[in-house]
């Protein structure tokens, strides 16, 4: 896993990076980690930087051209050679942001087309074969695509009418497409024109419409869609946020739970510093309605009737938190 920290300063355009560099991805000239930021280079016209897993970086200046620096195993230039400070990729001067996955890259130009090249095994390009590419190639032959976003095996992608796509290895469902079959071009999620950003993650998506609406689709061992339940999912599913009231700050509330309002489980998400011995549920005359002492994570309250609760935690420092939530 690399470690490594790259940002722009949004006044001057300046680049800064800190972190591992054992591969040169700083681009910085050397291969020293870093503890602190140093800027790279003297160029005052860095727009966009993205920084992928196998320790190469991206980025894009203001005046629309490509740059690549670290380990190159999917630069884009045609070669293998790794570079300790950023290299021009290719002449073009269109290009608008990118985004790098784990062995693949996708861009967008400004004039709507989106190209793709690196690591291609599960047809994370889009291109209808699953052949690696070592130079940009253009995918489809489109010219209306607003956002686009890599993950580890798989692509995402939002056009300018606001619908989905995706593309890539799809075992957990991470496409969204209601299957697990992978796909080597880019196919729809579902019927949405709203899409506002997506973010193609490790065997996961998150969607953020327009409404101000988070969805999910993927792989869910340990939670991550957020969807209440550990259930992959291979359709984009809500998210249901509550919002966090200052006595869920975890300096004074180091338990978070969700869904709010919840329908047949409550999760529990604690700070990692706080063990929980025993969870109580009372309704609001103060009668318990429920006692748990075992797995702290999951509450089943499908059988509860709808209406407000009180759930009571006791800590391991013989603290009680309490937290109100909502029954549907």
């Amino acid at each position: 896993m690399q470690w490594d920290i790259l940002f722009l300063d949004s006044n001057w355009m300046v680049h800064w990076s800190c972190g591992i560099n054992t591969e040169g991805e700083l681009g910085d000239g050397t291969t020293i980690n870093r503890k602190e930021f140093i800027q790279v280079g003297t160029d005052f016209n860095w727009a966009q930087v993205s920084v992928s897993n196998s320790a190469t970086t991206f980025a894009v200046k203001t005046n629309g051209t490509l740059w690549a620096w670290g380990h190159n195993g999917f630069y884009g230039n045609g070669t293998l050679t790794d570079s300790l400070v950023p290299i021009q990729i290719g002449i073009a001067s269109n290009w608008k942001s990118i985004s790098a996955g784990e062995s693949h890259c996708l861009a967008l130009k400004t004039n709507g087309t989106v190209w793709g090249w690196g690591f291609n095994n599960d047809g994370e390009l889009g291109l209808g074969n699953n052949s690696q590419v070592s130079f940009p190639v253009q995918i489809g032959t489109g010219t209306n695509w607003r956002d686009v976003d890599s993950g580890y095996t798989h692509s995402t992608a939002i056009k300018n009418d606001g619908t989905l796509w995706a593309c890539g290895q799809n075992i957990y469902g991470q496409l969204g497409i209601g299957t697990i079959n992978s796909s080597n071009i880019f196919l729809q999620i579902g019927t949405a024109t709203n899409g506002a950003k997506i973010d193609a993650t490790e065997y996961y998506t998150i969607v953020l419409k327009t409404d101000g609406s988070l969805w999910s689709s993927g792989i869910n061992y340990f939670g991550q869609l957020g969807i209440g339940s550990n259930i992959n999912s291979t359709f984009l599913t809500p998210i249901n946020c509550p919002e966090l009231s200052v006595e869920q700050d975890y300096d004074k509330f180091p338990f978070l739970i969700f869904p709010n309002p919840a329908t047949s489980e409550l999760s529990i998400l604690t700070s990692g510093y706080k063990v929980i011995k025993k969870i109580k549920i009372l309704d609001f005359t103060g009668k318990s309605i429920l006692e748990q002492s075992s797995d702290f994570h999951i509450v089943q309250v499908e059988n509860l009737a709808s209406g407000m609760y009180l759930l009571l935690m006791f800590s391991d420092e013989d603290k009680i938190f309490q937290q109100k939530f909502m029954k549907k």
